[in-house]
């Protein structure tokens, strides 16, 4: 009775332990698999939104009346919308206006069964008012309206002149997101219960069949601890130095060994999964530094190159910076498709690479590329431009070459101590140069040049986006 006694302790203790590790380990399993969806879901429906944002021209809409619904103008816009809410997972896409004092009204719902009316409210969040502000901001709590319960995002659409001339919305249904989370719920009830009951029956198991066996190691072990006793006395005789091992007791030292190698097996394991952390660290800076489309350096790493340069300005710096521009991108996704608009973008990208080096490229745009260079002048910079000028041409010649032909307008500027404070004084210069050769370029085609003020284009959030755009 007291071995079953006894037994049935330590099954209880191990029941308990295993529970509340379970149960903590739910908890925490739901709180992050929760938080990772939902941010997902931000991410997701704030790329729809800002991506349909800049797609809408901010000038025609903001001159949009309700009498407007059978002009080219407005059929443009909410075609655009159409496209968005057809080709994704969010449940609406809609403008809306800012009519003030922090009210909101719906502008174009393509919605086909029961849109929301020009003019109608809109429900307040806090990330439409930032929106409103200009910041494109995403809902972190779902709201709800007459048509449901939501997480939105919002994105503003600029005019020319840098005003607001409305809202895109996306929504993403919350009931959607309440269902994976009961879902995931129940999965990890279900599986914690079977891992507990199995656990405990092999638990309970392994205490039946070993119970004789531990003894019986036991007592091979007290006979194994005098024999390795015996056997060091005799060395310890004949050694000229002693080993200092009979110092304790046998069992003490066989515990201490035992209880060393345990130490450094788990420090071993524990220094192996560091280092696969290590490499899964390096492999997520990389991603975080890379643009997805082109696996050149995106505009994160392009902020901090900037801070660097601006930190250590003065009359021993020695940079220049290039600007390359892809002509007539818009139109050859219009034409074309966005599909063929990415195989130029990937093009120009793999062209730069090729005669700048990775390392010195930076995709800054949709298509807009930023070269960075130390110790390079801007005599080394033209050679290199005319380089890159016979590559796309090489290109473009290409048996079966795409539908359009590539055309990227490029400047450059070195840092001049005498005129330039910053690193932005440097990019002006290259900015202006890459918008001449722009201009030279639909000359040549008797075509009109669209600058960056004809585009809609998301407010700067961050200092280095803030230079950029003070340029145009």
């Amino acid at each position: 009775m007291a071995k079953l006694n006894q037994s049935a302790k330590v099954l209880i203790g191990i029941t308990v332990m295993l529970l509340t590790i379970n149960i903590i380990l739910g908890v925490v399993l739901y709180n992050q698999s929760s938080s990772a969806l939902l941010l997902s879901i931000q991410k997701r429906i704030l790329d729809v939104a800002n991506i349909a944002a800049s797609m809408i021209d901010g000038n025609v809409l903001d001159k949009i009346k309700n009498s407007d619904r059978k002009t080219e103008e407005y059929k443009t816009v909410l075609n655009t919308l159409k496209y968005f809410k057809n080709n994704s997972d969010i449940s609406y896409i809609y403008c809306v206006r800012d009519s003030g004092g922090k009210k909101f009204s719906f502008l174009i719902d393509p919605a086909e069964e029961d849109p929301g009316e020009f003019g109608s409210p809109v429900v307040y969040t806090d990330a439409l008012h930032k929106a409103s502000l200009g910041t494109p901001a995403v809902d972190q709590t779902p709201y709800e309206d007459n048509w449901g319960q939501f997480y939105s995002a919002y994105s503003p659409v600029f005019t020319s002149d840098g005003n607001i001339a409305g809202i895109v919305v996306a929504d993403f249904d919350a009931e959607w997101y309440e269902k994976q989370l009961f879902h995931l719920i129940t999965t990890i009830i279900t599986t914690f219960t079977v891992s507990l009951f199995v656990c405990l029956l092999m638990i309970f198991i392994s205490i039946k069949i070993n119970r004789n066996r531990i003894h019986n190691i036991y007592e091979q072990l007290d006979t194994l601890t005098n024999n390795i006793k015996a056997i060091l006395f005799e060395i310890d005789k004949v050694s000229e130095k002693k080993i200092g091992f009979l110092n304790i007791g046998i069992r003490d030292a066989f515990n201490s060994v035992h209880h060393d190698y345990t130490i450094r097996a788990l420090k071993n394991s524990v220094q192996a999964l560091s280092c696969k952390l290590e490499e899964k660290l390096v492999l997520i800076r990389e991603w975080s530094q890379t643009d997805g489309l082109t696996s050149l350096k995106n505009k994160s790493t392009y902020r901090d190159a900037i801070s660097v340069i601006d930190s250590k300005i003065g009359k021993n710096s020695n940079f220049s910076v290039a600007e390359f521009d892809i002509c007539g991108l818009k139109k050859i996704n219009d034409n074309y498709g966005h599909e063929h608009g990415d195989m130029m973008i990937v093009d120009t990208a793999n062209i730069l690479r090729h005669v700048f080096g990775a390392d010195n490229i930076y995709r800054f745009g949709s298509d807009e590329f930023i070269g960075i260079f130390t110790d390079t002048t801007a005599a080394k910079l033209k050679e290199l431009f005319h380089k890159f000028d016979e590559s796309i041409a090489a290109l473009n010649n290409t048996p079966q070459r795409r539908k359009a032909q590539l055309f990227v307008s490029k400047g450059c500027a070195s840092f001049t101590i005498e005129i330039d404070k910053c690193y932005n004084d440097v990019l002006k210069r290259a900015n202006k140069e890459m918008y001449d050769d722009k201009a030279k370029f639909y000359a040549a085609r008797g075509e009109r040049q669209k600058t960056l003020s004809h585009c809609s284009v998301p407010a700067p959030d961050s200092a280095a986006d803030a230079k950029i755009r003070s340029i145009r």
